[in-house]
């Protein structure tokens, strides 16, 4: 079992002198069997594509991987520069995986990704041709996608996100104002990252591997007309890999186990609720019950971040969830009611991210987090004591609007 600063010691070791074997695994990778679809002749299909993709990303099917796939897809949709939604990577237990969804008046979208009542994500995918017509117009504009009613959701606080999926070269969407463009590459290498020789679903990474493996070869992509040093290095480390990564996500559930039992300690009477993120994510949250019951969330959220350097406590306050500009007249009424000076002397800073506007970063003592834990619990006991009724009066303030 790894501890924490094993952990930290082999992650800021020189990785690079692993490197040995890359005219080997290159000549396997030139080699390589071919892949069903290309045995099939469909190794252009969008259509095939699609329907991969789509069973890949939903968690409801037969290839046992939950959220895994869903998980790593979405959140190169979340990180990209081009995205304007905030809360795509919450709720994905929930999250329904449509194809060929209709566009009133006309036409059909290629996928839709529905986390019901918080967000969407509407995808066109290009394997080869350009945009035709007026597409990516039509997804943006329509009144539905499919069951998805967009005006109920918009007034529900949904956020929606529209992705052009193509290959790097190929030209922008028409609709670029409403729509990111991710190229496949990106897809790929996240989707890559989830798969692994020695899990218990070999079978269902294998059919993965074999589909970006046929995308691979069927767009030549130039990034791709050579392995990567960090590609190698992983194909070379790769258990060695595995084995910390996983120790990796049990140190950070066994931390958030232990944050949520310390704020269960300190925060037990029936106003408070605590809940853990799902999945590897890193962050508990702590929140009354009045504070998610109109039109956004408003919560302490800590979030462990091992790989800061040095490892830290992340301790937020954030505004989650509704529409954009309701968060921010939330958050304007909030900071005007807080006196800088008092923040300040607290240790906490004023931020410009559109969630977590208050922020306090705590050192995560790697030798003793409890330590850390527990000061991280009276930091948000002394705002609270402090400063928690400007909360209170603000949710009471907007619940009434």
């Amino acid at each position: 079992m790894y501890t924490i600063t094993d952990l930290l010691s082999v992650m800021e070791g020189n990785l690079t002198a692993w490197m040995d074997q890359l005219t080997t695994e290159y000549e396997d990778l030139e080699t390589s069997r071919s892949t069903t679809l290309e045995i099939i002749g469909r190794s252009s299909s969008e259509r095939d594509w699609q329907a991969m993709l789509a069973y890949f990303l939903d968690p409801s099917e037969s290839h046992d991987m939950g959220t895994t796939f869903l998980e790593a897809f979405v959140e190169v949709i979340a990180d990209h520069p081009e995205t304007t939604a905030t809360g795509l990577t919450d709720h994905l237990d929930t999250v329904i995986v449509e194809t060929e969804v209709s566009t009133p008046p006309s036409g059909y979208a290629d996928l839709l990704i529905w986390a019901q009542e918080e967000w969407f994500i509407c995808i066109e995918m290009k394997v080869e041709a350009e945009e035709t017509g007026n597409q990516t117009e039509r997804y943006a504009t329509t009144p539905s996608l499919g069951p998805l009613v967009k005006a109920s959701h918009e007034a529900r606080g949904g956020e929606s996100q529209y992705v052009y999926l193509a290959p790097h070269y190929a030209s922008p969407p028409k609709q670029d104002d409403e729509f990111a463009k991710v190229s496949w590459g990106e897809i790929i290498s996240a989707l890559e990252g989830q798969i692994s020789t020695n899990d218990e679903n070999s079978q269902s990474q294998a059919q993965l591997s074999g589909f970006l493996q046929t995308i691979k070869k069927y767009l030549t992509m130039d990034e791709y007309n050579k392995i990567s040093e960090e590609a190698q290095l992983y194909a070379k480390n790769k258990s060695t890999v595995e084995s910390i990564q996983s120790a990796y996500d049990e140190e950070i559930v066994l931390l958030k186990n232990t944050m949520e039992e310390a704020l269960q300690a300190d925060f037990n009477s029936g106003e408070w609720k605590i809940e853990q993120s799902s999945g590897n994510s890193r962050w508990v949250k702590l929140y009354k019950s009045q504070w998610s019951d109109f039109s956004v969330d408003i919560e302490y959220e800590p979030q462990f971040k091992l790989d800061a350097n040095p490892p830290q406590i992340s301790l937020g306050i954030d505004i989650q969830r509704g529409q954009e500009s309701q968060r921010e007249v939330i958050k304007e009424s909030l900071i005007n009611r807080l006196e800088e000076s008092v923040l300040e002397e607290m240790g906490w800073a004023i931020t410009e991210k559109d969630m977590a506007f208050l922020l306090k970063v705590i050192p995560l003592d790697v030798t003793s987090p409890q330590a850390s834990i527990d000061e991280t619990v009276q930091a948000i006991q002394s705002f609270d004591t402090t400063l928690g009724h400007h909360i209170d009066a603000v949710v009471e303030e907007h619940s009434t609007d």
